[in-house]
């Protein structure tokens, strides 16, 4: 089974495009500690987010699981310059065996990449599926300017995920 472990940003941004069928065509299960429930759903339903009633409807189904995070795994990888989600996430990951996780802020990024899981974002699981085949070439553009109205995307990650696409 893969099994992926996310941060919120992922989950919210594929939400708020109405894509979190994206994950599914790549992941079979999402993971997510309880700092990520609270952020993405828990806020997000009282703020009334429609992509927290997504999320929370994919909960429903099994496909995304909310994970216990072993202290002591917490202990072992502090840092004071990340999200205290972003630690949980990269803690959770690290007690899976399919160490995939799912992050979007380039600092919490590369600092996953350090414990060598494979870290992958919003506009990477976007560029799996075009690779993939699930969605288009043109499609993926689509989503990826679409993406870009809700999140900060640099000109240059912006530019490359174009072209990333293009050559796919």
């Amino acid at each position: 089974m893969t099994i992926a472990v996310s941060n919120s940003g992922p989950l919210i941004h594929l939400g708020q495009i109405n894509r979190l069928d994206l994950l599914f065509s790549l992941f079979e299960k999402i993971l997510i500690p309880q700092s990520v429930y609270s952020e993405a759903i828990e806020s997000g339903l009282q703020q009334g987010h429609h992509n927290a009633r997504h999320i929370q409807k994919e909960m429903g189904k099994g496909r995304i699981e909310v994970k216990n995070v072993p202290k002591e795994r917490l202990e072992e990888i502090r840092n004071e310059n990340l999200h205290e989600g972003e630690i949980e996430v990269i803690a959770l990951a690290l007690d899976t065996e399919n160490q995939v996780v799912l992050l979007d802020d380039e600092e919490a990024r590369i600092f996953a990449s350090t414990f060598n899981l494979n870290v992958k974002g919003t506009l990477g699981i976007i560029i799996d599926n075009v690779h993939q085949g699930t969605i288009s070439k043109k499609k993926g553009r689509e989503l990826i300017k679409e993406l870009n109205k809700i999140m900060f995307l640099s000109s240059d990650v912006f530019s490359l995920a174009m072209e990333t696409i293009s050559r796919e």
